[in-house]
């Protein structure tokens, strides 16, 4: 017993420094564990004094002086407590986890059935009742394990959108920069392509207040479809677009260079 709390003092020793500082990469965490629960269920049977006089042929009454038949209850409640805990605490993979019930299992009713049992009426029950809180164990387990995946899959999801929407937002950017600087004057339009601020420079080219107006609107009648279509283009493909056009104003007729960018307003 003091052989294994020390083993197993070691294992959580070096699992809580790797988690903390990044030590001991190299070392298969999963299969240490696995093999440490395996030797616990082992050894909750095989030590057990009654499984150990009956193993050797002789009455147990006839070597310990404490009753030893309420062992069988122990070691199947120390089986079902590695088990709980690895499938509900410890981060193993359902794939082979499975083998920590099985093997549970056997340990279990192998010497059930070849030493028999100290209480042979409720020995039965017993077995069955174990049977089911492994099998329920492991299923939580599965289930613990789906779920952790789809929010694995969901904040991979989030974080490669965040991505896209920075990407898009620094081009968005830089193509309103250039436009900015490279223009005369720039119009900002809403989803339904109606100007949402005018200033001095708008009304001192149009001859009017433009805020709540159809650009379009003042566009040659060739010229209003074209319009559309390239701001649709730009808003689908995050690119810069361009096109000739007029404005047919009240005072004149204005042949101008039209560039649409999408700023994701």
């Amino acid at each position: 017993r003091l052989f294994n709390f020390a083993v197993g003092a070691v294992c959580f020793t070096c699992a809580m420094l790797r988690h903390r500082f990044g030590l001991f990469k190299c070392m298969n965490f999963e299969a240490i564990a696995m093999a440490r629960s395996l030797q616990y269920l082992v050894s909750f049977v095989f030590v057990g004094r009654w499984y150990t006089a009956t193993m050797f042929g002789v009455k147990p009454t006839e070597v310990w002086l404490e009753p030893s038949e309420d062992e069988e209850a122990w070691s199947v409640l120390l089986s079902v407590l590695v088990v709980v805990t690895m499938c509900l605490f410890i981060p193993i993979r359902s794939t082979i986890l499975w083998i920590l019930p099985l093997f549970a299992s056997l340990t279990h009713f192998v010497p059930l059935y070849v030493l028999g049992s100290p209480f042979p009426q409720s020995g039965q029950r017993l077995a069955t009742l174990m049977l089911m809180v492994l099998f329920f164990s492991y299923r939580g387990a599965q289930r613990n394990e789906v779920q952790i995946r789809e929010k694995w899959l969901a904040k991979q999801r989030v974080q490669e959108q965040d991505q896209e929407i920075e990407e898009r937002a620094r081009v968005t950017s830089a193509l309103s920069t250039v436009a900015g600087t490279l223009l005369d004057f720039v119009v900002m339009l809403d989803s339904n392509k109606r100007v949402v601020k005018s200033d001095a420079r708008h009304e001192a080219f149009f001859g009017q207040c433009m805020e709540g107006l159809r650009l379009s609107e003042f566009l040659a009648e060739a010229d209003q479809a074209r319009f559309d279509n390239i701001v649709t283009q730009a808003t689908q493909e995050q690119t810069l677009q361009s096109m000739p056009a007029s404005f047919q104003l009240d005072f004149a007729t204005l042949e101008v260079q039209l560039v649409v960018v999408d700023t994701g307003g």
